[in-house]
């Protein structure tokens, strides 16, 4: 039996424990400068309806980096370098 299924739940796991203490982190520190110096004025960040949104894009973002950021990394340059090479 094979165990992609419960690595890619590991890998999940992983990123999302790196990336969570930052951006909670990272979430109190704007908060507070928006709080005292805020640009535009309205309302704040975490009460606007578009939250859950960002959210979604915030988690299949990094979950699918975590997947196939590799992938695009690697395959990249050698699908470009086929368009570099010298023709004769």
């Amino acid at each position: 039996m094979s165990n992609l299924p419960l690595e890619v739940v590991e890998m999940f796991g992983q990123t999302i424990v790196k990336v969570v203490p930052v951006t909670i982190a990272l979430a109190l520190v704007f908060s507070v400068l928006t709080h005292f110096w805020a640009c535009n004025p309205g309302t704040p960040w975490w009460r606007k309806r578009e939250l859950v949104t960002d959210i979604c894009y915030w988690f299949s973002f990094h979950c699918s980096g975590a997947c196939c950021g590799s992938g695009c990394w690697c395959s990249a340059p050698a699908y470009s370098s086929k368009f570099m090479t010298p023709t004769t």
